[in-house]
């Protein structure tokens, strides 16, 4: 095997995407991979959430998934983490749908989550309900 230098890695396009029609808003979106930045900002998101309970307050998690991942066709994001609450407003089973593509693409599941809150002794984790 090659050894890649700095230049090869930058230059790989290893972020892939999916396109999920959305029949209630008349077309389709894409939703990407998250990068190691992304992925780092919703680790963020989940370890500031635990309460002196070791509780989680996921509460904004599914906007702030899909702000991250829903891009153009250019892989630019289409939203913000100041456009989440207007991304809220939105149908919540089109949100709910749109998530779980989100985090089955970028492989996070109970699994992840649980992992997660042992690294950062984080109390009960349940992304299945309603946040």
């Amino acid at each position: 095997m090659t050894t890649l230098s700095k230049e090869q890695i930058i230059a790989v396009k290893d972020i892939k995407t999916k396109v999920v029609d959305v029949p209630e808003w008349g077309g389709s979106v894409i939703i990407r991979e998250m990068s190691g930045k992304v992925r780092e900002e919703f680790e963020m998101f989940v370890q500031e959430r635990r309460s002196a309970d070791d509780s989680l307050n996921l509460r904004g998690m599914r906007t702030l998934v899909l702000s991250q991942t829903l891009v153009d066709e250019e892989g630019n994001a289409l939203f913000t983490k100041d456009d989440m609450s207007m991304l809220g407003e939105k149908n919540a089973a089109v949100i709910d749908r749109l998530f779980t593509v989100a985090m089955e693409l970028n492989k996070i599941g109970d699994t992840q989550m649980k992992e997660l809150r042992k690294n950062s002794d984080l109390g009960a984790i349940d992304i299945s309900g309603s946040i």
